[in-house]
């Protein structure tokens, strides 16, 4: 189990360490640098994809284009519509398609292993209480007299005999 955590440890260090790159280019070193590589690839996990900050560079053209009734090429015109955006920002969304699906694999393998862990524990216990309860049936079986009720008398009275006859 701790292999599988391991790997999701990796893979979200990869995948925050490339958004964080590629979403903030000229960011200095410092501290909290290191905190926004794990923060938001952790909640990710959790089912939080920051829906607003997936693809922020190629709304805008969009939004001029359906407030004002202008066509999106006279918007565009070959060139991109926000020059704020850094270069290879459609690929922050792409990396997080891969990082939720590889993460997601990885936490349902974990969450089936631990189910087996805990099945095969169960399994070997119910087992051991099998074989007891059947051995106590038996043992059951074993000591009841062969004859009905009302003939048991006669049953004891020959095991009396008998062992008497023995000693």
């Amino acid at each position: 189990m701790l292999y599988i955590i391991v790997l999701l440890f990796v893979s979200m260090l990869a995948f925050g360490l490339a958004r964080q790159s590629i979403t903030y280019p000229n960011e200095t070193w410092h501290w909290l640098l290191l905190r926004n590589i794990f923060y938001k690839p952790y909640f990710m996990l959790y089912g939080e994809v920051y829906a607003g900050e997936i693809d922020t560079c190629g709304d805008g053209a969009w939004d001029t284009h359906i407030e004002k009734g202008i066509a999106i090429s006279d918007l565009y015109n070959g060139t991109r519509f926000d020059e704020t955006c850094p270069h290879g920002y459609w690929v922050p969304p792409l990396l997080m398609t891969g990082f939720l699906l590889i993460a997601n694999i990885l936490l349902m393998s974990m969450l089936l292993a631990i189910f087996n862990n805990i099945f095969e524990k169960t399994d070997r216990v119910s087992k051991e209480i099998w074989l007891f309860q059947r051995y106590r049936q038996v043992m059951e079986y074993e000591s009841t007299p062969f004859l009905p009720p009302p003939l048991t008398p006669l049953y004891y009275l020959w095991m009396i005999f008998k062992c008497i006859k023995t000693k």
